[in-house]
């Protein structure tokens, strides 16, 4: 793949504020609503290289935390962790278990889904 962009750097841009729902609506849909899953090279968007889970993932889930977008924030941690869960009882360091399957900072998985909990239940009050 011959490519000068990747899914990370959209991440990075939007984590650090060069990049936001309101001015670059056309972006964020594309990297939080149409990209929901495991990217592989040969997919809609393969002139931008994915990302794995450390820490172009990492990224794209923290930020949706940081911007309370709970929702979308639950169904990507399902999309993204479950089966690793199923599988192993752990989240791992890569989308696939070629390596460290049961990775520290993965744990912040955890204060995700327990806010995102919490506040979905208390925004349906």
């Amino acid at each position: 793949m011959n490519t000068e962009w990747t899914e990370t750097c959209q991440y990075y841009a939007f984590y650090f504020g060069y990049a936001d729902k309101k001015r670059n609506p056309d972006l964020y849909e594309t990297m939080f609503e149409k990209i929901s899953g495991y990217r592989d090279s040969e997919d809609e968007f393969r002139q931008m290289a994915p990302s794995d889970s450390f820490i172009g993932l990492y990224l794209k889930l923290d930020y949706l935390y940081r911007v309370k977008e709970y929702g979308k924030l639950l169904k990507l941690l399902k999309t993204y962790f479950l089966f690793q869960a199923e599988q192993t009882g752990t989240f791992w360091e890569y989308r696939t278990p070629r390596a460290s399957c049961c990775h520290g900072f993965a744990s912040i998985i955890a204060e995700w889904i327990a806010v995102a909990v919490k506040e979905t239940e208390n925004s349906l009050r």
